[in-house]
């Protein structure tokens, strides 16, 4: 009997003991992998920090500028050319003529009917004389017709034609013509042109935007407009990028070069400094990348923040380092 006790006493120990050794041996793990899962929340949660003194600073010539007020407004790129206005003066010239022509046939006809009604005229005569009439009329209506074909309504039924013709020989107004590619979406009326070289850096200068153009472009496919330049305008033939912008109301947010922004696990930062050694990191929410290269933001940031706009990119790669242990 007293064997039987001591071999079941010596067994619950035993038991016990192979308790205790599962529990805490498997507590530790269990608790340093809670510890791992809420480690990268936690970093996650607070903003990436850098500390870098004065010398630092001044080495990597890291400057800052509070972000720049902007009102963004959907506008769409096209492409233009400037149009030579010869074969148009040309044409209105031929025009002119046939006008004066129809005009001059039609009051002898009508001269030739009046004789004819009191028999002073050959029937020979008037038959000339309404062959005349109607020859120079089907001149003039094709004339017409091929000027609109060419140019559209925009241009030949302008009361100011003969004005801007002179402006476009004296080279003081540029015609242009501009093609927005298929599939591209106008911005919403009323819109405004503006055009700048597609060569070189000039600035864009308005131009005055007269209207659909008459045909549109066989390659291109899209939306053609005519509009005209006053501000140094380019010669004939010259190529240039347009945009057409919605002079409505566009959407408030603040401009930032594209130097400010830096890239990480897929999300858009900067960095601000908090004081004058001190920056962080912070998320921003971006709009599209604008006409000069800057960038549009929508959140994150204010007006006010002092925002790293040259050396960002340094000042990420020393986190990630220290992130890491890689630092010095």
């Amino acid at each position: 009997m007293k064997k039987t006790l001591l071999t079941i006493f010596v067994s619950l120990l035993v038991g016990a003991g192979a308790t205790w050794f599962v529990v805490h041996s498997g507590a530790a793990p269990a608790a340093d992998a809670a510890k791992a899962d809420a480690a990268p929340a936690d970093a996650a949660a607070e903003p990436g920090k850098v500390h870098w003194e004065s010398e630092e600073q001044e080495k990597a010539d890291l400057k800052m500028a509070t972000p720049t007020l902007y009102e963004y407004k959907i506008e769409t790129k096209g492409y233009a050319r400037v149009l030579d206005p010869a074969p148009l003066i040309s044409e209105l010239g031929d025009l002119e003529a046939a006008t004066a022509s129809a005009d001059a046939s039609a009051k002898e006809l009508a001269r030739q009917q009046k004789l004819s009604a009191s028999d002073n005229a050959s029937a020979r005569t008037l038959e000339a004389a309404i062959a005349a009439a109607k020859r120079d009329q089907v001149q003039l209506d094709s004339l017409h017709a091929h000027l609109l074909s060419d140019w559209g309504p925009v241009l030949t039924a302008r009361t100011d034609l003969p004005q801007l013709l002179h402006s476009l020989l004296a080279r003081e107004a540029a015609l242009v013509r501009v093609d927005i590619p298929s599939g591209e979406k106008l911005p919403p009326e009323p819109r405004e042109l503006k055009i700048a070289p597609s060569v070189g850096d000039g600035a864009p200068v308005t131009a005055e935007l007269l209207g659909p153009a008459a045909s549109a472009d066989a390659q291109v496919q899209g939306t053609a407009l005519l509009g005209l330049v006053r501000d140094n305008p380019p010669v004939p033939g010259t190529q240039l990028l347009a945009w057409l912008t919605s002079t409505a109301d566009g959407q408030k947010g603040l401009r930032l070069p594209q130097k400010a922004i830096v890239v990480y696990d897929s999300d858009t930062f900067i960095y601000v400094q908090t004081n004058s050694e001190d920056f962080e990191r912070w998320r921003v929410k971006l709009g599209p990348t604008l006409r000069d290269g800057g960038v549009f933001v929508t959140g994150g940031v204010t007006a006010q923040d002092h925002v790293v706009v040259n050396g960002a990119a340094q000042l990420l790669s020393d986190e990630l380092k220290s992130m890491t242990g890689g630092g010095d």
